[in-house]
């Protein structure tokens, strides 16, 4: 019995390979060149449609929200190693009480579809997550008062 989980291809399996490549390869360049095609017809590109990109504001939300979404990606990135790592050992242990919880609990968590975990997340820790996350927005009323 073979210990690898599949064959090598052959000459004419290597052949069809690299001819679905540069099919799919072109036929995704031709997509995108029909897209931007199209966004060009429409007036898509012209200045005017741009211009609201250039005022400090939009930008400085931008950057805000830049700045928050690689928080967030940075605190989603270590918790999963962290908990990955964790569940990994658990489930590997010889130990009944820990590698069963821990089995468990990946099998439930990844039958769950990810857009589901996310809704869920935001629902039950949105607000803990969010301070974690996002920078205080500025009070409107700030600027009407007198000092």
């Amino acid at each position: 019995m073979s210990s690898v989980l599949f064959d090598i291809p052959g000459p004419v399996a290597q052949r069809r390979q690299r001819l679905a490549g540069v099919g799919a390869t072109a036929a995704v360049a031709l997509l995108a060149a029909v897209v931007l095609y199209r966004l060009y017809q429409s007036g898509q590109f012209e200045s005017d449609k741009w211009r609201p990109f250039t005022a400090a504001n939009i930008l400085r939300e931008l950057g805000q929200g830049l700045v928050g979404t690689l928080k967030a990606a940075v605190l989603a990135i270590v918790c999963s190693v962290v908990f990955g790592g964790l569940l990994a050992a658990g489930r590997l242990s010889d130990h009944r009480l820990l590698r069963w919880p821990c089995m468990a609990f990946i099998e439930v968590f990844r039958a769950i579809p990810l857009l589901m975990l996310i809704l869920f997340m935001s629902i039950g820790f949105g607000e803990r997550i969010g301070t974690l996350v996002s920078t205080p927005a500025p009070d409107p009323g700030a600027r009407l008062k007198s000092p």
